[in-house]
């Protein structure tokens, strides 16, 4: 701890006073967050009228709890302040906002649509029950006219009809030609289906990429987002909404005195109290 007191020394022509400070200076793990303290508050402020560091009655201490992950010191006048690097007080200001939500409650987030998302299980369910129910309401005809294969499905129309028009009651090869034709007419429905199904399924697949303006801006099935969270299909996006905040909001924001901080030799210090 001498060490620290020469380089206070250093920074002050007027803190002859603290090398006749009797005790052993308290323990501090990175001394630059204490002279961080000491160039912005200045000596007085930090130590007030220190008699002594074993004195019971000095205030001053590096504090076992953090703030948000960053140092805390107690000064000598009772006020708190945070310490850390610029790395650390980044991390501190995500932490900040990761715990945000447990403290005000989803319904405090007021952009909590742009973070809505479904897991692949949940989104893939629900293209694949979307696109199900659209396709077996569509009629044959819907169906082929819908998928690739309507000039396909006409041409076989067609040479049924032909044949059909050869029927005279004698020749059965012809009615096994119609047998066969129908049978490729329903291989083709049931072809066209299975098209039609995947491009819907893909569309659905698509729009659920952003479920707040799938679900409720473009189909209308629930009201808000509220809603939608509530139904429980959706998730929230917690870890990337807290590093979206963290990089748009300053390290003010860990300030529960006055929202102000200051930026010393690499190092954010801000009070807390």
């Amino acid at each position: 701890m001498r060490d620290l007191i020469k380089k206070i020394l250093r920074e002050s022509d007027d803190l002859d006073w603290i090398k006749d400070v009797p005790g052993e200076l308290p323990e501090i793990g990175d001394e630059n967050k204490f002279l961080v303290l000491v160039k912005i508050l200045g000596i007085n402020e930090v130590f007030g009228d220190v008699t002594g560091w074993d004195d019971p009655n000095t205030q001053f201490e590096q504090n076992r709890w953090t703030h948000y992950g960053m140092d805390t010191f107690t000064l000598e006048n009772g006020e708190e302040w945070a310490v850390g690097t610029i790395e650390e007080a980044d991390d501190a200001l995500y932490q900040y906002w990761e715990d945000y939500p447990d403290q005000v409650g989803l319904e405090g987030i007021d952009n909590i649509e742009d973070y809505l998302t479904m897991t692949e299980t949940d989104r893939r369910l629900f293209a694949g029950d979307m696109s199900d129910h659209y396709v077996s309401d569509l009629s044959d005809e819907d169906t082929i006219e819908y998928s690739s294969y309507h000039e396909e499905f006409e041409d076989l129309e067609e040479r049924i009809s032909e044949l059909e028009d050869q029927r005279d009651g004698i020749d059965t090869s012809i009615d096994d030609q119609i047998s066969e034709l129908e049978k490729e007419k329903d291989n083709l429905i049931y072809r066209a289906r299975e098209e039609v199904r995947e491009e819907d399924y893909e569309r659905w697949y698509e729009c659920l990429g952003d479920p707040y303006q799938c679900l409720v801006r473009e189909h209308g099935f629930y009201m808000g987002a509220r809603d939608l969270i509530d139904s429980g299909i959706v998730d929230f996006d917690k870890e990337r909404w807290a590093t979206d905040m963290a990089n748009d909001s300053y390290y003010g924001e860990l300030s529960f005195y006055d929202g102000n901080y200051y930026e010393e030799d690499g190092y954010i210090t801000f009070r807390t109290n």
